[in-house]
């Protein structure tokens, strides 16, 4: 996965450009770097500014290129639904945005929730915006059944240790994505007096290694492999 890269002073800077907005929350931004022709699992960082908890395909932000997409995933963790950036006076039948995979339908309003990730495929952009405002509410979302594809919602890192697994049962796991888009890493939900070698908690695939300090940084997406009924994944607010 690619650097996340936020800065805290550029936050509070932005809150103070930004005056005329009513709004007791942090506003600001993250850069999200890009590969050329690869993938980078995110989780929107922010929230609409005096509005809800999510944002919209519109509300990104980027150097786009041509043909670059943004694919949600289902339980398989294969694609759900695919959505191009699309340029007025070349493939665009109206104006430059986004579009569903009929290359016709817009789709700017298109919904990414809080917790939700997706996977950003890069055909020649480097950077992907997120901006608003830091939710001050937990964020909550409840897997079912195979994979769920979430993400730290803040622009603050986090680790697995400090995130609210409620209801998990052993053998849980998170993948941390690579950039084709592939497993580059896994960590198991073990438990004491069962396979836990040394507690209760989350552990590298050598089933040995303990991992609850492990990174998941402002605005990582990961995959949720849910092993028994349903489990909630509760981020809290860094505010």
């Amino acid at each position: 996965m690619k650097k996340l890269v936020m800065t805290l002073a550029a936050a509070l800077f932005a809150t103070a450009l930004m005056a005329q907005v009513v709004s007791k929350n942090i506003v600001g931004y993250q850069t999200v770097t890009l590969t050329p022709s690869k993938f980078t699992h995110v989780s929107p960082t922010f929230i609409t500014v005096g509005g809800p908890a999510q944002v919209t395909l519109a509300d990104l932000q980027g150097d786009f290129a041509e043909m670059d997409s943004v694919q949600f995933m289902d339980g398989l963790s294969a694609t759900a639904s695919e959505y191009f950036w699309l340029v007025d006076g070349s493939l665009a039948p109206d104006g430059t945005g986004w579009y569903a995979d009929d290359f016709g339908t817009h789709a700017g309003n298109t919904v990414i929730g809080a917790g939700v990730s997706v996977l950003y495929s890069s055909q020649g952009a480097t950077a992907l915006v997120f901006s608003g405002e830091v939710n001050t509410n937990d964020v909550a979302v409840v897997t079912g059944a195979g994979f769920t594809p979430t993400g730290n919602p803040y622009p603050v890192d986090t680790t697995l240790g400090a995130i609210a697994f409620v209801g998990i049962s052993e053998m849980c796991s998170v993948q941390i994505m690579s950039d084709i888009a592939a497993t580059a890493a896994e960590y198991f939900w073990l438990e004491d007096g069962s396979l836990a070698p040394s507690g209760t908690g989350w552990y590298a695939d050598d089933f040995t290694t303990p991992a609850d300090d492990t990174v998941i940084g402002a605005g990582m997406g990961f995959l949720f492999s849910e092993q028994g009924t349903s489990t909630a994944i509760t981020f809290a607010s860094p505010l």
